[in-house]
């Protein structure tokens, strides 16, 4: 017997020392990836091919498309907005050849601005949104960058409209320009 107790006592001296024992930690890294995303779709409005330009009440916060945008890149992304006749809408040559018509008279051109505004289903912007980006009038005269940096959520089917308002005159001659925008990821 006495063999027996001697035997235990040994065995749970050595189960003690493993239980007891204490191994270096293991560091277990969890690591979690969401495919990159980034994408930029403009919507125009197809009605606003040809409209009255002689009516006020026509020519204030007209919708010419949508943009929506799904971003999750750390960076953020930047959207710019710019015209081909600074933000003018110029008389051109309808008989001809569609160019142009570089002219003084009353009829030759009218300024015009431009404004996002979010969309009433808007979803979710991770950025802080850039002075002067929703809600302002944007003078086209130059380039206009946006900068949607330091986000601190991804960028979910952001929508916004874009509207354009220019000034009615009575005299003008039909009237064109070409705004366009691009977003940079």
């Amino acid at each position: 017997m006495k063999i027996f107790k001697t035997a235990v006592l040994a065995a749970l001296m050595v189960s003690g020392v493993a239980v007891g024992a204490h191994a270096a930690p293991t560091a277990i890294a969890l690591t979690g990836e969401v495919a990159p995303i980034s994408t930029y779709s403009f919507t125009p409005n197809a009605f606003l091919l040809t409209y009255d330009m002689t009516a006020s009440s026509q020519n204030v916060d007209l919708t010419v498309g949508a943009l929506t945008i799904d971003n999750n890149d750390p960076d953020g992304f930047t959207v710019s907005i710019s015209s081909a006749n600074s933000g003018r809408l110029k008389r051109y040559d309808t008989a001809g050849a569609g160019s142009y018509i570089v002219g003084s008279n009353p009829g030759d051109s009218t300024a015009y601005t431009v404004k996002f505004v979010a969309n009433s289903v808007p979803g979710t912007v991770g950025a802080t949104l850039p002075a002067g980006f929703a809600n302002a009038s944007i003078d086209l005269a130059t380039a206009q960058d946006f900068d949607f940096s330091s986000p601190t959520q991804a960028t979910v089917a952001a929508k916004y409209d874009l509207k354009v308002t220019a000034v009615a005159n009575t005299a003008l001659f039909n009237t064109s320009d070409t705004a366009t925008e691009v977003y940079r990821d």
